[in-house]
């Protein structure tokens, strides 16, 4: 586990899938938020995979349906795309 933690503080670009219930793809996400209000070098890249989820509403993920609201707010304010597809993230 200490590996982990050694990993992230040296990592500087996350891909972070949303469309799962893991709670340590949570976790992590947590700690990666933390490194950006501490004003580190890091890019974030959000992914939520589920077609269903993006196409709701003309607003997509910041529907009130679409997406977890603290998630789209931390995406706006680090000037992070929320991706549909790890292929586009990555490009």
């Amino acid at each position: 586990m200490q590996k982990l933690f050694i990993y992230i503080d040296k990592t500087t670009h996350f891909f972070f899938d949303m469309c799962n219930n893991n709670t340590g793809t949570y976790a992590k996400l947590d700690m990666v938020i933390e490194k950006l209000r501490n004003n580190k070098d890091v890019k974030l890249y959000l992914i939520h995979s589920y077609f269903r989820s993006h196409s709701n509403s003309r607003k997509g993920f910041h529907s009130t349906i679409g997406f977890n609201s603290f998630v789209t707010a931390v995406a706006d304010k680090h000037n992070s795309k929320i991706y549909t597809s790890f292929e586009d993230a990555f490009n």
